[in-house]
């Protein structure tokens, strides 16, 4: 997934499996030194590439990240290994999958000083209407995020004892849509932000609104592949609007959007904090809800585009 996070200003962060403050608390601050640099290439890949470019980027890259998580699933049910070869197999498998950035060409910085350029940022933000609602959206999504992030957790609970064999189902899954969304994008001729970002919402809010009445931890493994096929049309579509909206200083100006879509994981710990008091149906019925409130703002930026 290393790979994917070059092109997207939203990688995932499996935080959790640290046992210790001290232990999240490095990982996190390491990792944010790649996210910002991820963040900056893709403002260079629009510069360059262009809108169509960088829609193209994504295409390849959503079909290529299925071959690291296939190795990734045959070391795990395959190998005989020990658990330390198997970690070092699958760091050699990230490393290649971020071998991309080598390609990326040199930035022999700006002329303006940092406060000019972070002049214009704010300026932008403040002047584009489209940027608003796209951070408006990121913020009532919120609590919906951490409803999907802890739906796995709860059907789990439904089984005794699992296995790596458990999630192998998952694993096929998210390779299929994974491929799908690669080659849907790569055959899309023109971009149109409605089929990207808004049709695909609604199937995340069906997504919210059926969880309740999964039977099973299959079942949850099936809707979630819906769930991340919405998800991964509307990262993309939100990288390429966001991109075409920002016009001056973009790499600051797209790190600086992104920090403020990313404001409302700071609440995870508050949001956990009421995923502990309500019941499971409530919470996918609020998140539902919340979804759809972030719905209407997409709706608006794409419209609001549209006008422009």
């Amino acid at each position: 997934m290393v790979g994917l996070g070059i092109l997207s200003p939203e990688p995932s962060h499996p935080l959790a499996v640290f046992a210790s403050f001290e232990s999240l608390l490095a990982a996190t601050v390491l990792f944010s030194f790649p996210s910002a640099f991820a963040i900056s290439s893709v403002a260079w890949l629009f510069d360059y590439e262009g809108k169509k470019g960088l829609k193209n980027a994504h295409g390849l890259l959503h079909i290529l990240s299925a071959l690291p998580v296939l190795a990734g699933i045959i070391i795990t049910l395959e190998s005989s290994l020990s658990t330390g070869t198997n970690l070092i197999l699958t760091g050699v498998i990230a490393l290649a999958a971020g071998g991309l950035v080598v390609t990326f060409p040199e930035n022999y910085g700006s002329q303006s000083s940092w406060k000019e350029i972070n002049k214009t940022v704010v300026n932008q933000f403040i002047s584009k209407k489209v940027l608003q609602l796209i951070v408006a959206y990121s913020i009532f999504m919120g609590f919906p995020f951490a409803v999907s992030g802890s739906a796995l957790i709860h059907f789990m609970s439904m089984i005794s004892d699992f296995t790596p064999e458990t999630f192998t189902p998952y694993y096929i899954i998210f390779i299929a849509v994974s491929l799908c969304v690669g080659i849907l994008i790569l055959l899309m001729k023109r971009i149109n932000y409605r089929k990207l970002i808004v049709y695909p919402m609604i199937i995340v809010i069906l997504f919210y609104f059926l969880l309740p009445i999964l039977p099973t931890l299959l079942w949850f493994f099936i809707l979630d592949g819906g769930y991340l096929f919405g998800s991964f049309l509307i990262q993309i579509g939100i990288i390429l609007l966001v991109n075409e909206s920002i016009t001056e200083n973009r790499a600051t100006a797209l790190a600086v959007i992104t920090l403020l879509m990313a404001i409302p994981t700071l609440l995870t710990f508050f949001w956990n904090m009421v995923l502990d008091t309500i019941e499971w149906e409530m919470a996918c019925v609020i998140a539902g809800a919340l979804a759809i409130i972030s719905l209407v703002y997409l709706n608006r930026a794409v419209k609001t585009h549209e006008e422009q």
